[in-house]
């Protein structure tokens, strides 16, 4: 489907929420949520994101033969760009 140097995303559907995950999984496994086990929210580690972006704002997804598979179109960043862009990283 792709050639050398493209990039794909998958079209993953509906986003989840971990919460409600854990929760089925309690209900499923014949426990009582809050009774016979607790759901304890630790917040982020470092490194952790809540959200995680799969594109760029200015990159653009392409159709491909399969409707659940993109290509993203990348936008072409000047060399001046580029430079700040790894300095940003390099800073994380």
């Amino acid at each position: 489907m792709g050639r050398r140097g493209q990039t794909f995303v998958l079209d993953m559907g509906q986003k989840v929420r971990i919460t409600d995950i854990a929760e089925k999984l309690v209900k499923l496994s014949g426990l009582k949520l809050g009774k016979d086990i607790t759901i304890d929210y630790t917040g982020l580690r470092s490194g952790e994101k809540l959200v995680e972006e799969l594109w760029e704002d200015g990159e653009k997804l392409m159709p491909t033969r399969h409707e659940k598979i993109k290509r993203i179109r990348f936008q072409h960043r000047d060399h001046d760009s580029l430079d700040s862009a790894i300095e940003e990283m390099r800073k994380m």
